[in-house]
């Protein structure tokens, strides 16, 4: 049971690296002034804000 929390905790901690990666990249998209094909909805969704770092 343990090692299975270990590997969930990891998964985790990687899907929420990937997600703020991916926001990131997004903002300075924007901020350069690209055009990006993405609705604001699914950047929304993709990159909810967030309170914990």
């Amino acid at each position: 049971m343990e090692d299975q929390l270990c590997a969930l905790g990891l998964v985790l901690h990687a899907v929420r690296s990937t997600t703020r990666s991916i926001g990131a990249a997004v903002a300075q998209f924007q901020a350069e002034g690209h055009e990006l094909r993405v609705r604001e909805e699914d950047v929304a969704r993709l990159c909810p804000p967030s309170t914990a770092t």
